[in-house]
């Protein structure tokens, strides 16, 4: 992500998750801060909830589909995508 409406994006895909519980996303750093409970999430699949909405993780990858549906803006280079 680059910017706020990537934060926004990253943000909302973890805490529409049951069990996450509170979201910090750092665009500086590229690093989120997630609370949530492990009872009822698994970690990957907050990771495979980022890489939905186009924004790859240390883990999952974003497929080619949902990284292209990301407004031109948010979009970054990477050898996968480009």
């Amino acid at each position: 992500g680059v910017c706020d409406m990537c934060k926004e994006r990253i943000e909302t895909a973890a805490l529409d998750l049951k069990g996450v519980k509170w979201v910090n996303w750092d665009k500086e750093t590229k690093i989120i801060t997630v609370k949530y409970k492990p009872k009822k999430i698994d970690p990957e699949v907050i990771h495979i909830a980022i890489a939905e909405v186009g924004h790859n993780t240390s883990k999952v990858t974003a497929n080619e589909d949902d990284y292209q549906d990301l407004p031109t803006c948010c979009q970054y280079l990477t050898e996968k995508t480009h």
